[in-house]
């Protein structure tokens, strides 16, 4: 089995000129703001140039690197012991919802059960959607009469279910097979309490390039996409850890959840933030947050909250989350500096790359000069840069191996 890549740091006598640009503007912009009044902003701001001039740069990880974390297609998953719960809070959005339940209702194995749970939608379009879902026997429907918002519904919810289970936002799409691998670190280590996916909208777990929100690559699909990223093998626990869950798509261990509590809805309102609170506390308790690699999940951003809306409580709620767990921004900004995880979003895009179907007569390409030691391997618009070496037999003009 090939070792995962955790990035080589160099370390350069002094930052780079694009880093000190970065820092300096993002210092300038600290002071703007801190004489406005906004300190909190601020504060984070520093943090993020501090880095940048303290941490070094990863280096990109090598094609056999990225190589040897693949391992063959799969035809089949391992499956679950034993049965799970899947919540999807809703609140209008029945665009996204009708796209949501066409995936899961195929894609998930009926013995585990799925809990709608609506939030005071107002939307009509809400109503026919969540009548047809409630005609499935494994399907079990929770109405909140007004809008209780996105945490107090997800505890609600946790409260009436009893195995491990599954946060699934409604303007996600999922895969074949992806409970069994979202849920198995869970149900394998008794100290996992939560896991989170790739995706293409998910912050740190953002792909091709993290905290990015990304269109999918055209003329290629969930379900293709998707097998790429199951061809990677996981590797050891420590490349794996988070400093957070994201609740986009959050599998959540019901040991951990009633040893730790529910999500704080006095704290965290409407949503935003409530699920890093909640996986700091289980870090600070000996629990881990880990990156399941394996398994892509699609996220359209934004089912449920308008863009200003979501800007608002996103920012109150940083603010709230920085008071209670003050290293948190800065051990945030250090892991984004190293990048742990670039050899499996690189190892990914290699796969994806050489996936013949649904190619519409696009070729894969790895943009490059033949004597560059630098290329980029990409699928559309998807690209990830790796570093390539006489004994990798690579070939730029084709990007195979």
């Amino acid at each position: 089995m090939g070792a995962p890549i955790a990035a080589e740091a160099r370390s350069p006598a002094w930052p780079s000129l694009p880093d000190l640009g970065r820092a300096a503007g993002a210092l300038r912009r600290a002071l703007k703001l801190y004489l406005r009044g906004e300190r909190d902003r601020a504060r984070r701001l520093v943090v993020d140039g501090c880095v940048l001039l303290r941490t070094p740069p990863p280096s990109l990880p090598t094609l056999r690197q990225a190589l040897d974390l693949l391992g063959p297609p799969r035809q089949d998953h391992p499956r679950l012991a034993s049965t799970a719960d899947v919540i999807v809070p809703i609140h209008n959005g029945p665009e996204h919802l009708s796209r949501l339940l066409d995936t899961l209702f195929d894609r998930t194995d009926p013995r585990h059960r799925i809990l709608l749970a609506d939030d005071g939608s107002t939307d009509p379009g809400i109503e026919p959607l969540l009548a047809a879902a409630s005609r499935r026997w494994n399907v079990r429907l929770f109405r909140s009469p007004a809008n209780l918002g996105f945490v107090a519904t997800v505890n609600a919810a946790m409260a009436m279910t009893e195995g491990d289970a599954v946060i699934l936002n409604s303007d996600t799409e999922v895969p074949p097979g992806w409970i069994d691998r979202l849920l198995l670190p869970i149900e394998k280590c008794r100290t996992v309490a939560s896991t989170t996916p790739f995706s293409n909208a998910a912050q740190i777990f953002s792909v091709p390039t993290p905290d990015q929100d990304h269109a999918l690559p055209t003329g290629v699909g969930l379900v293709e996409i998707d097998r790429a990223f199951a061809r990677l093998r996981p590797g050891p626990v420590d490349h794996l850890s988070a400093p957070t869950a994201i609740g986009f798509c959050m599998g959540i261990s019901r040991r951990g959840w009633n040893a730790l509590g529910p999500f704080d809805a006095g704290a965290f309102g409407r949503g935003y933030c409530e699920e890093t609170d909640w996986s700091l506390r289980a870090r600070a308790a000996g629990w881990s947050n880990l990156l399941v690699p394996d398994l892509f999940v699609f996220h359209a951003q934004g089912g449920s909250f308008k863009d200003a809306e979501r800007k608002a409580l996103m920012e109150r709620n940083l603010a709230t989350l920085h008071r209670r767990w003050p290293e948190y921004h800065g051990e945030l900004a250090r892991f984004r500096r190293r990048d742990p995880w670039s050899g499996y979003r690189a190892a990914a895009l290699v796969a994806l790359a050489a996936d013949p179907p649904d190619l519409n007569g696009s070729k894969p390409q790895c943009k490059g000069r033949q004597r560059t030691t630098v290329v980029e391997v990409c699928r559309d618009n998807w690209c990830a840069r790796v570093r390539t070496e006489a004994a990798d037999g690579i070939s730029a003009r084709n990007g195979s191996a």
